[in-house]
């Protein structure tokens, strides 16, 4: 299962996604609300759990929860909100869709400690790229045994590959 990380900023999106894969999570980022709300139709039983931005150019996270809300299969999927609002606990408090919220600057171990309280510690650790999906395999046919391998093919592969 993994955790689709929705932000208009690419530099975010994929900061909080290496976050996530070194903690032991699957994340799976989309840029910007349309195309999450694409993968969640098209895929639903792929995701755990949405961390959006709050406001973005076209859908932000209250559109996404809607989508969720109204949908019977995404019904239930837990959702975390990221913003830099100063108001951003009346805005969570105000709509019960939310599970959390994260205020901008966050930091790694907020962010890390608000997942395991919504969804838990990691099931699964990630196997392919969360940007492309790229499987990180020692060979054509074996998943890396080893976390560090692991880590250390993901790393070398996004610098690669999804150059800042």
């Amino acid at each position: 299962m993994k955790i689709l990380v929705v932000d208009d900023e690419f530099a975010v999106a994929r900061l909080m996604g290496y976050i996530l894969v070194n903690a032991g999570y699957s994340p799976e980022i989309a840029l910007g609300g349309q195309e999450a709300v694409r993968r969640l139709k098209a895929t639903p039983r792929d995701y755990i759990l949405v961390i959006s931005d709050l406001h973005m150019v076209s859908i932000g996270a209250r559109k996404i929860a809607s989508t969720i809300f109204e949908d019977p299969s995404l019904r239930g999927m837990p959702i975390i909100v990221v913003s830099g609002d100063r108001d951003l606990e009346l805005i969570f408090k105000a709509d019960e869709r939310f599970n959390g919220y994260i205020a901008k600057p966050w930091q790694r171990q907020e962010v890390l400690e608000l997942v395991r309280d919504v969804i838990g510690p990691p099931k699964e650790s990630a196997v392919a790229c969360f940007i492309c999906g790229h499987p990180m395999v020692a060979n054509d046919e074996e998943p890396v045994p080893e976390r560090k391998q692991q880590l250390r093919r993901l790393t070398a592969h996004n610098v690669a590959m999804h150059p800042p």
